[in-house]
């Protein structure tokens, strides 16, 4: 669950402040974030809500694929915080 709270701490810090997933998705598509990486947001806080509260079984494979997605958001949520700056100057 690591991987989802750096997604949340990354968010928030963009967006100044506590907000719920879908709103911050919401948000971030505003400046830029594209549909389907605010989409991969939401439904990465569904899973990790789901799989918190025992309602869903986490396989490696799966586990994997959750951290993988998380970083997409993360790489993505860094390319708007950074919107003046060129990718090959980070």
């Amino acid at each position: 669950m690591l991987a989802w709270r750096a997604v949340e701490v990354a968010y928030r810090d963009l967006l100044g402040g506590t907000r719920s997933v879908q709103e911050a998705a919401r948000q971030l598509e505003g400046r830029g974030l594209p549909h389907s990486v605010a989409e991969t947001m939401v439904r990465l806080a569904r899973l990790r809500a789901r799989v918190s509260h025992g309602d869903h079984t986490v396989f490696p494979d799966a586990a994997f694929d959750f951290v993988a997605s998380c970083e997409v958001v993360l790489d993505q949520l860094e390319v708007i915080g950074w919107p003046n700056v060129e990718l090959s100057e980070r």
